[in-house]
């Protein structure tokens, strides 16, 4: 229980008004939990969003009033508490006498969940007594079972002052007399209606009419004078042509000049002509491929004959019998109505909810006087509300929330039930119970929604679906998404008043352990009686293949369901013969040589991607660039002649390349332009006179020239010249560079004199390249000299044989030793 009875709040000392005679309703708790009616509006009369009052439950809202004239239409809103559902009524003292009767409740009793708020029309009816009266609007909470005066737990009272007025020239037709609903009604059926004069002033000279189903309008005019406050009953003398199976809606209405009141002046009746079978259940033209052949859909309980037919019963039709295929035969069907509901399995459909109202339901527990939004009729008495159970059952008589279910028919109580699943639920342990009206007149439904309910006890077991009442042809569907079983026993059906007569889809699922899973069953009134003959004619089922496609993206697909059908429909919606395909996927097609001869195939479409290809975009790059075609595994021929899946260029030009998944078959190409720069190529010329030489470069694709002439003296320039210091042998180093990287030549030259000068001497240096340290031919102790290829000095020092080079940058050095009077150079580049 959510709330605390106030038992001890008994406040009825503390809400007598001086003036009022009416009761005053007594609540324990009132609105101090939040029970309250948060707004009203009618006509003139706009008081929102009031909130709960003084807690005690009554809010004396008289001095707010609005005129409301006798016999016109009004809409009334109703918004309630954001915290409860409350259940609702609506009272208007038409006669002044200071009580709230139940035929003063101006709509039936409704409920609001947390938060919401609703609309609803009502008519003042025409004898009500004029002047001053009494509205009152009463909210409680947790039930139905209430009237204007009781006392109350939680809740609210709103009194509001309304003035009924008259109308000076009021006419209408108040109503219609009935027409029996019947299998034979006719071209010319009586129509009565009941003229009203709810004016003040005496009426003649006015015309009333009528259509059925917004056809003909039939005019006549009324005889004679019709005096203020009275009634009349008129038959016209032209009769109205109901003889169409189906429900037929009938429309009167007066027509008068001085008329100030024109909202009332119509009235309307349905009037059911119950609709007979006209066909024997057999198509017209049956595609016949062997065996025999039963009629669909039918009531069932009539009786076939005609050639052809071997079972007067089911209507169990053997082709063969009359020539099978290019034959035909005439069948007979007989029908004579000896049940109230006829079932049959429909498609399942699933659930589509739009505006559903929660119930709050717990273990047996059962929501009453729900309102079905309009009249009803279930075997044969008509209904405007029912009670819905937590227990899977709805129902039309006193409410049960017995959880034990019963073997359908059974005079014991409940009865007058819809079964959905009829057993021990508990939507406190899961799932949710809620229900909706939706539709326009004549052709609305009431649903109820079963959404995952738990069985009692849990265990996981649920159920979900829905129940449809359907307004005119009174049918009823049970559909079932998905039934659990708990491995107790379940009722599923409908039954009568008195527990006499009820109608299963299958006795297994008659208090039995079953489960259902998107199954769906329409419980129709049974039509009435008749007798139908047809000819049915046996024709060739179509020959149809359509073949599975493997293809590559790019390549178009055509589907062709072939030729000869008089109408093709695919999955995909399209109609026509052929349809082109860009997904992989199934597609189905269903040929009809006719509309009863129809074959379906399908087609598996493989739609394989194109190897991924992306060379990258033409530009400019070094020798030795390398092209990846990616796609590891694949097929590869490129304009070279390689065969790999990388190729390095050297040269400039354009390369293609093509690449063929071998699993899929499926290829793809791609082209690039490359301007290649070659790699430098160090070469030169050294010629010597005596102690001066001249040096001529001969490399290839250099930007840059730093020579080395071994005795510690450089240059940048592409072709220098240089005097040694003394004779000797001398070795030039030649590094060049580009953009793409660098190259060295090295070449002895001797630099005679007869002059004695001190030798340069070559110097061996290894490791070369080297990264960390080298190591030089010395007998003693000698000091070095380190320059870069730009001729700057960037380390000295003294060695022995071991020169420490790790500080050093990557790049072309120049070593000097000198000892003893020689002097010795070389070279080695750091890595």
């Amino acid at each position: 229980m959510r709330k605390h009875l106030l038992l001890a709040c008994l406040l009825s000392g503390t809400w007598l008004l001086s003036t009022a005679q009416y009761c005053l309703p007594e609540y324990t708790a009132g609105t101090t939990d939040n029970d309250y009616i948060n707004g009203v509006s009618i006509n003139t009369i706009v008081n929102l969003d009031n909130g709960p009052g003084d807690g005690t439950g009554y809010t004396d809202y008289t001095d707010l009033n609005t005129d409301l004239g006798a016999g016109l239409t009004y809409d009334f809103f109703v918004d309630n508490t954001d915290y409860f559902t409350e259940y609702y009524r609506v009272y208007i003292d038409y006669n002044h006498d200071d009580v709230f009767s139940s035929t003063e409740e101006i709509t039936t009793t409704f409920t609001l969940a947390a938060g919401a708020s609703t609309t609803f029309s009502f008519t003042v009816p025409t004898d009500v007594t004029l002047g001053e009266t009494r509205l009152r609007v009463r909210c409680v909470y947790g039930s139905a079972d209430f009237d204007a005066c009781t006392t109350e737990t939680y809740g609210e009272v709103e009194d509001y002052t309304v003035n009924l007025i008259g109308i000076d020239d009021d006419l209408s037709v108040a109503t219609i007399a009935d027409i029996a609903d019947a299998c034979t009604l006719g071209t010319d059926e009586s129509v009565t209606v009941l003229v009203s004069n709810t004016g003040v002033n005496p009426a003649s000279g006015f015309d009333i009419r009528f259509s059925v189903d917004g056809g003909a309008v039939i005019t006549e005019s009324y005889p004679g004078v019709l005096l203020p406050g009275s009634s009349n009953l008129y038959t016209f003398t032209a009769g109205a042509d109901l003889s169409a199976d189906g429900t037929h809606l009938i429309t009167a209405w007066t027509d008068y000049d001085a008329d100030t009141n024109p909202g009332n002046d119509s009235s309307e009746i349905e009037v059911i002509n119950t609709y007979t079978y006209l066909t024997t259940g057999f198509a017209e033209n049956i595609c016949y491929a062997g065996g025999t052949i039963f009629p669909s859909p039918i009531a069932g309980g009539g009786t076939w004959s005609g050639d052809g037919i071997i079972n007067a019963s089911t209507g169990e039709l053997n082709p063969d019998l009359v020539g099978g295929i290019g034959s035909s035969t005439d069948i007979t069907y007989t029908f004579t109505p000896t049940a109230d509901y006829t079932v049959t399995e429909i498609p399942y459909t699933a659930p589509l909810p739009v505006a559903t109202t929660e119930l709050s339901l717990g273990d047996d527990e059962t929501a009453n006087g729900i309102s079905i939004g309009f009249p009803f009729t279930f075997f044969g008495n008509t209904y405007t509300t029912l009670f819905i159970s937590s227990n899977g059952i709805i129902g039309f008589s006193a409410p049960s929330n017995s959880y034990n279910p019963q073997n359908f028919p059974t005079v014991a109580y409940p009865n007058n039930i819809i079964a959905f699943c009829w057993t021990d639920l508990n939507p406190g342990d899961g799932g949710t119970i809620s229900y909706e009206t939706t539709g326009i007149a004549p052709h609305r439904k009431f649903t109820v929604f079963y959404d995952d309910v738990a069985h009692y006890g849990g265990g996981g077991a649920s159920v979900s679906g829905y129940i449809v009442l359907y307004e005119s042809s009174n049918a009823i569907d049970i559909v079932a998404t998905n039934i659990e079983t708990d491995l107790g026993v379940m009722t599923q059906g409908i039954e009568n008043i008195t527990g006499t007569t009820a109608y299963v889809a299958d006795e297994m699922y008659n208090l039995e352990a079953w489960s259902m899973v998107e199954q769906a069953w329409r419980y129709a009134v049974t039509p009435c009686a008749a007798t139908v003959t047809e000819t049915i004619n046996f024709i060739t089922p179509p020959d149809i293949s359509i073949e599975d496609v493997t293809v590559c993206v790019g390549t178009d697909v055509t589907l062709d369901a072939g030729p000869g059908a008089e109408f093709y429909i695919w999955n995909t919606g399209e109609t026509d013969q052929t349809i082109s395909v860009s997904e992989s996927g199934i597609y189905t097609v269903t040929y009809y040589a006719n509309p009863a001869c129809a074959v379906s195939d399908s087609a598996l479409v493989t739609i394989h991607p194109l190897p991924a290809l992306d060379l990258g975009d033409d530009g400019e790059a070094c020798e030795g660039t390398m092209l990846d075609a990616g796609n590891p595994g694949s097929l590869y021929a490129w304009s070279t002649g390689a065969t790999t899946q990388t190729l390095f260029i050297t040269e400039s030009g354009t390369y293609d390349v093509f690449v063929e998944n071998p699993v899929t078959g499926c290829t793809n190409t791609d082209t690039i332009s490359m301007i290649i720069t070659p790699l430098p190529d160090a070469a030169f010329i050294a010629t010597a006179t005596e102690l001066t030489v001249t040096c001529t470069s001969l490399a290839i694709g250099a930007e840059t020239w730093f020579w080395d002439f071994g005795d510690g003296s450089i240059s940048t320039e592409e072709n220098p010249w240089h005097t040694y210091p003394f004779a000797g042998d001398y070795t030039i180093s030649l590094v060049v560079t580009n953009s793409c990287g660098a190259d060295i030549a090295s070449e002895i030259v001797q630099a005679t004199t007869d002059i004695h000068h001190m030798q340069a001497q070559s110097l061996v240096v290894y490791p070369n390249p080297a990264s960390e340290m080298i190591h030089v031919d010395v007998a003693q102790l000698s000091d070095y000299t380190m320059l870069n290829a730009l001729g700057q000095i960037v380390q000295q020092g003294s060695t022995t044989g071991m020169v420490n080079v790790e500080q050093l940058s990557s790049g072309a050095y120049i070593l000097q030793l000198e000892t003893e009077g020689m002097r010795f150079i070389g070279t080695f580049i750091r890595e």
